[in-house]
């Protein structure tokens, strides 16, 4: 009986082998992930969540390129998501820099999305005589609602909001994120982002937990109706 669990469960875990996506790579940029959009496989996967449909555009008086934007992925287990490193660095008088790209995350292995952390260490420097230097992140998401309304939330400095949590009204299996990172000198200042997080909280389904637990109740079972019948 022990063998023929075994089997199942490296048969099973073959399938998924086979099914899963490739890791999204880490250490990299974001032209990398530009990529995928032309590959065969056009998915890579982090823990329980799916990405796809990954674009990038930039503006402003300095900007830059999508290999430019460093990237590491986030593993902790129910709170994946991404590190990016925008590299923005910028000194002098009206100087600014727009860097925006999106992607689609899709809840894989029977679990849900719950909620979306966002958070950046973007600062700023106003000269002797300058003013208006700023930096900001605005997250868009298209799939999770809540009260009040999340579809569009930032975070900025100033004024020194550095993080930002939304937690959904109902977990949601996918969603559409678009992060418009912005940096000004202003009149005569400095601007600065490199770190720009974001979680992706998600448990398991309760319909697939309950589901699990039957299906190891009745193997504990079937093993013992064996080890009687074999007594």
């Amino acid at each position: 009986m022990k063998k023929f669990l075994l089997v199942v469960v490296m048969s099973l875990l073959a399938v998924s082998a086979v099914l899963a996506d490739s890791p999204c790579p880490t250490g990299t940029n974001w032209q990398t992930y530009l990529n995928f959009n032309t590959a065969v496989v056009k998915t890579c996967s982090i823990g329980n969540l799916d990405f796809s449909n990954f674009s990038f555009t930039t503006g402003g008086t300095n900007p830059t390129t999508a290999s430019a934007v460093g990237v590491n992925t986030l593993t902790t287990p129910g709170d994946e998501g991404f590190n990016f490193n925008p590299a923005i660095g910028l000194a002098g008088s009206n100087l600014t820099e727009d860097v925006s790209f999106d992607y689609t995350v899709t809840a894989i292995h029977g679990v849900l999305i719950t909620d979306l952390s966002l958070f950046f260490n973007g600062s700023v420097v106003n000269n002797p005589g300058g003013t208006g230097a700023n930096t900001s992140v605005t997250e868009t998401q298209l799939g999770g609602t809540c009260t009040p309304s999340c579809s569009v939330f930032s975070v900025t400095n100033p004024p020194t909001s550095l993080t930002k949590n939304v937690v959904f009204n109902s977990p949601v299996t996918s969603l559409q994120i678009t992060k418009d990172v912005v940096a000004s000198t202003g009149t005569n200042g400095q601007a600065a982002i490199s770190i720009v997080v974001n979680d992706i909280s998600n448990t398991p389904e309760p319909r697939l937990i309950s589901l699990l637990v039957m299906a190891l109740l009745a193997a504990l079972g079937l093993s013992k109706k064996f080890k009687s019948v074999l007594g």
